[in-house]
């Protein structure tokens, strides 16, 4: 694919992402973008790339650069992380995963990490994952939200409509989720979400309880 100068006068941020790298072009003084050629790029505009999926008080789409702070808010909250890992120390981790997480959606279309917001306020309230689990055919889903969304029924919202979109857009192909064998909480959702627990051990998820949706 190839841009014209205009194109890239077009688009205010433009995200430019190839290999393992993003690269912001900031606008100078004289309003004129930096020229830059790469190979194999991919234009990402505001809504950047692919997944976006909604429930009747969600909506999520794939986290962007710009919200490292959000996504902080997960990774950093000793709450939130308590049965996952070890809290993010700052927000440079968030940085990061972030620009990770944009060449994974890049390469896997229809999968990646999502941050979610309530439909009617626009506000943050957490993350979707929606993602291949390494070296097998099968996907996990996962979610993680802030305290203040915690209670709302909005982790089984967003399973269920996970799992609805990898049954129409991967078909066949196994969906998964881990937890901590003590987060009861989360049987709870993965249960009403339709997902059964299984006797199955994925190589680096030896210690969580599996739980797959079998139709």
């Amino acid at each position: 694919m190839v841009f014209s100068w205009l194109d890239f006068v077009s688009f205010q941020p433009i995200y430019l992402l190839f290999t393992s790298k993003i690269v912001f072009l900031k606008e100078n003084k004289l309003g004129i973008y930096c020229e830059i050629t790469v190979i194999n790029l991919i234009l990402l505009q505001n809504t950047l790339i692919m997944l976006y999926l909604e429930t009747p008080r969600l909506y999520f789409r794939i986290f962007r650069p710009e919200d490292a702070a959000d996504l902080f808010r997960i990774e950093g909250d000793t709450d939130v992380m308590r049965f996952i890992r070890t809290p993010a120390a700052d927000i440079s981790h968030s940085h990061q995963r972030i620009a990770n997480e944009l060449v994974y959606a890049s390469e896997n279309e229809g999968l990646g990490l999502c941050a979610c917001y309530e439909k009617e306020s626009s506000t943050f309230v957490g993350l979707v994952k929606i993602k291949h689990v390494e070296n097998t055919d099968a996907i996990e889903v996962g979610y993680g939200f802030v305290p203040e969304a915690w209670g709302k029924g909005y982790a089984t919202e967003v399973t269920r409509a996970s799992i609805k979109h990898l049954q129409t857009n991967f078909a066949g192909r196994p969906i998964i989720a881990f937890i901590h064998p003590n987060h009861h909480s989360s049987r709870h959702v993965l249960e009403k979400a339709g997902m059964k627990q299984v006797p199955t051990i994925f190589e680096g998820h030896e210690e969580a309880v599996v739980f797959e949706f079998i139709s």
